[in-house]
C-alpha cells in the first residue's frame, strides 16, 4: 500500500519574517484552533486583491502540504483593481499543532502573496494517509486507524464506492476504494453530490468519502479522494 507523504509541522527560519508581496491578500494569517477528521475537510476563503497598476498573472499556487489546497486555476489574471474570493482546502492530518504555507507564484516564479494558516489536529480516529490520489495509490488503500488502539467498526461509505477488508471490530482497518465505482458515480448522473468535483471536461477530479463507523464520538471519518495527481 503506498502513502502519501504530508508535512507542515516544522515552518522554515525564512518563513519567520515579514516578506513584501504584490497582492494584498485578506486575511493574511488564519487560526483555525482545534480541527478533526471526523469533521468534513475545512474550507478557509481568502480575498486576493490586486493593488497595483499592472496585471498580475498568477501561475500556480504552492503549499507546504499536499493536503492544502486551492480552487484557484492556473493563469489566472488579476487586472489593477480586481478582486477573487480563493477557497483553501484543508484535510485534517496526523496530530498535534500545524502551519502551513499557500504561496501565490507569479509567470517568472515569484512569490506574489501567500496565506498563512495554523491550526490544532485533534481526532480520535484518522486515516492513513488523509487521501488517496490514483495514480499514487492505484491499489486504492487506506488505512483507518485509532490512534488509542481501542477497537471499532467499519459500517458503512457514503458514496458507496469503498470496502472494508475485515468485518468486526479492530483498532485499524484496511479500506479500498473501488476506482470503477466512483467512475460509474459520475458517469450515471450522480456528480451534482456535492461531495463529487467534476471538471470542465466532465471528468471527476476530486471525491469526499465518508467512512462510517460505530463510534458516537466521531461517527464519519472523512478522506479525500483524488483522480488527479
Amino acid at each position: 500500500m503506498s502513502v502519501a507523504c504530508m508535512s507542515g509541522d516544522v515552518v522554515p527560519v525564512s518563513e519567520r519574517r515579514v516578506i513584501p508581496t504584490v497582492l494584498l491578500v485578506e486575511p493574511s494569517q488564519v487560526d483555525l484552533g482545534a480541527v478533526s477528521q471526523c469533521d468534513p475537510p475545512t474550507t478557509v476563503a481568502v480575498l486576493l486583491r490586486n493593488t497595483t497598476r499592472q496585471p498580475v498573472t498568477v501561475r500556480s499556487t504552492v503549499s507546504t502540504c499536499t493536503c492544502t489546497t486551492t480552487d484557484l486555476p492556473p493563469g489566472t489574471e488579476l487586472k489593477p483593481g480586481d478582486e477573487r474570493e480563493v477557497r483553501v482546502r484543508l484535510e485534517a492530518w496526523g496530530e498535534g499543532p500545524k502551519q502551513q504555507f499557500v504561496r501565490l507564484v507569479g509567470e517568472k516564479g515569484d512569490l506574489l502573496g501567500r496565506v498563512v494558516i495554523s491550526y490544532q489536529i485533534r481526532s480520535v480516529l484518522r486515516t492513513r494517509p488523509s487521501g488517496v490520489s490514483r495514480d499514487v495509490n492505484p491499489d486504492g488503500e487506506f488505512l483507518v486507524e485509532a490512534p488509542t488502539r481501542l477497537p471499532f467498526q467499519v459500517l458503512s461509505f457514503d458514496p458507496p464506492v469503498a470496502k472494508a477488508r475485515y468485518e468486526g471490530a479492530l483498532s485499524e482497518h484496511i479500506v479500498t476504494v473501488d476506482w470503477a465505482a466512483v467512475d460509474a458515480l459520475v458517469q450515471d448522473g450522480r456528480s451534482t453530490s456535492p461531495l463529487v468535483t467534476v471538471d470542465p471536461n466532465g471528468r471527476w477530479s476530486m471525491l469526499t468519502l465518508a467512512v462510517r463507523t460505530n463510534r458516537a464520538d466521531c461517527p464519519d471519518v472523512f478522506i479525500l479522494v483524488r483522480n488527479t495527481p
